[in-house]
Parts: structure tokens; sequence; C-alpha cells
């Protein structure tokens, strides 16, 4: 925490609900049809397969721990 502010880089306080200011990205995919989509499979795999790539400034807090 810098003066009473907290650091947007501390994902203890984002998941806390601490600090203000954070964007919620869901990607929700089906396997029945009609909802099945191939391209929605492929980036859900794209995401995971990557996610060591994606810049530490863009923290990723899983669901579970926002809840």
């Amino acid at each position: 925490m810098l003066h009473g502010w907290y650091d947007p880089r501390d994902v203890d306080a984002t998941a806390a609900g601490r600090y203000p200011f954070y964007r919620v990205f869901n990607i929700t995919t089906w396997q029945d049809k009609p909802a099945a989509n191939p391209w929605a499979e492929r980036l859900v795999s794209h995401v995971i397969e990557n996610v060591e790539r994606i810049d530490p400034i863009c923290a990723i807090i899983p669901s579970a721990r926002l809840r």
C-alpha cells in the first residue's frame, strides 16, 4: 500500500476487493449443440496454452478467488 492507496499490481488487494479498478473477462463454452462453437473452444485452448506469455502487468486472478 502506498500513501493509503493500493498498488494496482497487488493481486491480493484486488482479489480481496480493496483495489477498486479492475476488469473482469469471462470466457464460456458449451459442448452441446446448437450452442457449441469450435472457434470458442480454440480461443479457450489458445489462452490456456499461452497463459505464461501474458504480460505480468495483466494479472490473472481465478474467479474462484474473487468470490
